[in-house]
This record gives structure tokens, C-alpha cells and sequence, in this order.
């Protein structure tokens, strides 16, 4: 297992400056965050067992807890919004297929009509044809939002769960 270790000057820096909420409920920096959201990516959110903070200053135990309430908290919030996120992604990839099903299904219906007609010409054949290729290629954006989109969303989550349960550490 692995720790994650972060030098700061004050506890404070880990948070955003411009959020007035108090620190139990508070955004983290972005800075700090796109930090240890690419550390854990890079090592493996599997191999992560601790988040520990280097403090220039000295801190009481009763504000190391307090302090590493607010970090998993921040996380647990985001790993909501997160989970919020997918589950409307997740509607978005059934409409869009239903969606798309549909076009196609009109398309082949009528390419299929126009097979029908007696002696067709060159432009009837090359209207068919191309509704059939459209057809297919109405179903390209939900198989690539399941395919490609679906994959990274779903290993944030799984990272941001990683850290809203890492032990958070102040040495």
C-alpha cells in the first residue's frame, strides 16, 4: 500500500480561498486537487492507503481530526456529484439510442420502399444506399458515449471513492 504525501504551508492552503463556507463543508484548491486526483491516477487508487499532509506549522489532535474530516468530506461530496453526473450521462446514452433507433429505422424502412420500385434508377439506388449508411451511422454518438465516454467517468468515480475513504494524515 501506498501513501499519498503532500507538503503545505498551513492547513488553509489546501482549500479554496474564495469559498466562505467553514472548512467541514469547504471546496479544496484546485491546485491540490487536480494534484492528488493525477497522483492517484498515476499509482493506482487500489494501491492508495493514506493522504498525509505536511504541515509547517503545528496543529492540535482535535484539528487533525477535524481537518481530515473536511478533506474526506469534500471528497464525498464530489463523489455525489459525480455519481449525479453518470446517472444523467447514463439517461443521456438511452434517449440518444432509442433516438437513434428510431432514424434508422425509418431510413431502412424507406431505403427499403424504394428497393420496391419498378426498373430504379441510378438516383434511387444512391438514395437508398445512402439512407442505409445514415442508418448506421445514427447509432455512432451512443455507441461511442458507451464505448469511449462511459470507461473514464466511471474510473473517477471510483478514484474520488478511493479518496473520500483514505485515512488523512497529519505527522
Amino acid at each position: 500500500m501506498k501513501s499519498i504525501e503532500i507538503q503545505v504551508n498551513k492547513v488553509e492552503d489546501l482549500f479554496d480561498d474564495f469559498d466562505p463556507s467553514p472548512f467541514l463543508s469547504k471546496d479544496m484548491d484546485d491546485e491540490c486537487y487536480d494534484y492528488l486526483l493525477s497522483y492517484t491516477k498515476e499509482i493506482g487508487y487500489r494501491k492508495i492507503k493514506n493522504l498525509i499532509v505536511y504541515l509547517n506549522n503545528n496543529i492540535t489532535e482535535s484539528q487533525k481530526i477535524y481537518y481530515s474530516e473536511s478533506i474526506r468530506n469534500f471528497f464525498k461530496y464530489k463523489l455525489t456529484l459525480l455519481k449525479l453526473k453518470l446517472r444523467t450521462f447514463l439517461k443521456s446514452i438511452g434517449i440518444v439510442f432509442i433516438a437513434s433507433s428510431l432514424i434508422m429505422t425509418i431510413f431502412i424502412l424507406f431505403a427499403s420502399r424504394l428497393e420496391k420500385i419498378n426498373a430504379p434508377s441510378f438516383f434511387q439506388f444512391y438514395i437508398k444506399e445512402t439512407l442505409l449508411v445514415l442508418s448506421w451511422v445514427s447509432l455512432w454518438k451512443p455507441i461511442n458515449m458507451l464505448l469511449f465516454e462511459l470507461l473514464p467517468r466511471v474510473n473517477e468515480i471510483q478514484i474520488i471513492r478511493k479518496l473520500s475513504e483514505v485515512k488523512v494524515r497529519f505527522p
